[in-house]
């Protein structure tokens, strides 16, 4: 059974494989970075901005980019990886947890290897998948088994995950506040285990000291710029992040299940292996409440949670069909039976993959309408996670379609106002004015108060005309089919329409469209005449 979620999951992520636009953004930090310019985004008398979360995947790329190879195809190879890692890391786990019971460490594996969140952010570009493995290494070496932590190795995966992301302490800090509370209730190893608390609160406690003083002389500021421009606690992202967890609890009903049922099995035995994962799932669901969601696709800030569900998953079927087996905790378990056979095992894994994986293959167990109701892509129109999914796909390979050609037909030094500036940037080198301002801090600083959120961390899209102090040179650049409205007629002083060709790899009939953001005599040129009913160019 675990070699077979090893090769479901695999078959799984193949088909799900997937670059995201916002992957880009970090690989040109990587480029930058390789060829000696530093962190930065736009090269040029501007300050560097932080415009990312994942440092040590920027610093992971960017030995990719040293060694002149792809971050589109090492990337998805070097996460879906970890998410191998990370898998038989659970297994381990799980064969601590559970010693001899085979069908629950094969639950363990089979949810995890079928959870859509896992196989989706196994590839997508980003340090998604190894900031999950160093947060589950962290706990298996603090609190995987019981009074036994192994400090130093805990200790430097709390400061890669810190790396790989900038909020990673919020997880960090909450396994040592439970390392730290289990030292007080276990009295035959409470030295130990406050003495492994301290000390590893105190590495983390270092790192962050350090991390935050090399942000400020780097990038004057304290936090990333990330957070400034998407971060926003209101009662009104509260209430957008809530959504965020019941659109994955209805279109993964698998987290909902295990979730409570773990719960209320260690609350009611008094477990507190189990009651340890339990939280950890909870902070990691407490979490997409407290951003406000997140507008990718497939429960991406819940990853973290996955191998503690499967875990939860494992220990809920062992408990439910009453097979024996010997868990590290202060309670075991009474009234164990011997392993079941006959039809109760495959009714188990029948009912958890059909709970889980349907969300994977766009079809769902709970009704359209409760989905459009707690639909957390406020001012959008209702879209499946699968769709969310494909449409990321889809538009990021445009994107990129979009920066090639204008890395062909646009000059060093020249500059474009965008809203989508990751594969347009990474293959286009332009200067980039971003209209939601994860590389410029203009943005931040002139929002103004939000009234109806929207798209998590797209509430806020800045107007052309507030970048227009830099003198961009252009202010829309977009491909179009030759014979298409947004192709013809238009002042040359302002719209350009460049053919493009076969042998420069894009397909026959297409035309890059620019316009000009100035005329020749420096003044602005006429956005009515750009956003013309005939000539106007879609984002």
């Amino acid at each position: 059974m675990v070699w077979l979620s090893i090769a479901l999951f695999a078959a799984l992520v193949w088909r799900q494989s997937f670059v995201c636009d916002d992957a880009f953004i970090a690989f040109r930090y990587s480029k930058h970075f390789a060829a000696g310019e530093g962190l930065r985004y736009n090269l040029g008398p501007q300050p560097a901005v932080e415009g990312f979360t994942q440092l040590g995947w920027v610093l992971i790329i960017a030995v990719v980019e040293w060694l002149n190879g792809d971050p589109v195809i090492w990337s998805r190879v070097i996460s879906s990886s970890c998410a191998l890692v990370l898998l038989l890391s659970m297994l381990r786990q799980a064969r601590r947890q559970f010693g001899s019971s085979t069908l629950a460490v094969a639950m363990s594996a089979l949810f995890l290897a079928t959870w859509p969140p896992f196989l989706v952010w196994s590839t997508g570009g980003l340090g998604t998948m190894p900031f999950a493995l160093a947060v589950f290494a962290t706990y298996c070496l603090l609190l995987g088994k019981a009074g036994q932590p192994q400090v130093l190795a805990g200790s430097s995966c709390a400061v890669i995950a810190m790396t790989l992301r900038a909020d990673g302490l919020y997880w960090v800090g909450s396994m040592v506040g439970l390392l730290f509370l289990q030292g007080l209730l276990n009295l035959s190893a409470r030295l130990k285990l406050l003495r492994a608390a301290f000390l590893t609160a105190l590495t983390c406690a270092l790192f962050l000291g350090l991390s935050t003083w090399w942000r400020w002389i780097t990038f004057g500021d304290w936090v990333p710029n990330t957070a400034r421009v998407k971060v926003a606690i209101s009662s009104m992202s509260l209430q957008r992040g809530l959504d965020y967890l019941l659109t994955h609890f209805l279109s993964v009903p698998a987290s909902f299940v295990v979730f409570v049922l773990g719960t209320w099995y260690a609350l009611r035995n008094k477990q507190p292996a189990l009651l340890s994962i339990s939280f950890l799932v909870a902070i990691t669901f407490l979490y997409g409440i407290l951003v406000g969601g997140d507008f990718m696709t497939t429960a991406r800030f819940f990853v973290p949670a996955g191998a503690f569900l499967a875990l939860l998953a494992g220990e809920v079927t062992a408990r439910v069909l009453g097979q024996n087996h010997a868990p590290q905790v202060s309670h075991p378990h009474k009234n164990s039976r011997s392993i079941p056979t006959g039809a109760a095992p495959l009714f188990a894994i029948l009912l958890l993959v059909g709970l889980n994986l349907p969300a994977a293959f766009n079809h769902h167990l709970t009704p359209l309408d409760w989905r459009k109701k707690f639909h957390h892509h406020w001012r959008q129109s209702y879209q499946s996670e699968y769709d969310t999914w494909a449409g990321m796909r889809d538009r990021a390979k445009s994107w990129a379609r979009l920066g090639r050609a204008l890395g062909l037909h646009t000059k060093a030094g020249e500059s474009l106002v965008r809203s989508t500036i990751g594969g347009v940037g990474y293959y286009s080198d332009l200067i980039i004015y971003d209209q939601y301002g994860l590389v410029n801090r203009d943005v931040a600083t002139s929002a103004p108060e939000i009234e109806r959120l929207g798209t998590p961390g797209h509430d806020y899209k800045a107007p052309v005309q507030l970048f227009d102090k830099y003198k961009p040179t252009y202010s829309y650049a977009y491909i179009h089919p030759k014979s298409s409205n947004a192709a013809r007629g238009g002042d040359p002083q302002y719209k350009q329409v460049i053919p493009l060709l076969k042998s420069d790899g894009f397909p026959p009939g297409l035309v890059l469209v620019l316009y000009r953001r100035f005329d020749a005599s420096g003044r602005p040129t006429a956005l009515r005449k750009q956003r013309g009913s005939q000539h106007a160019p879609g984002d």
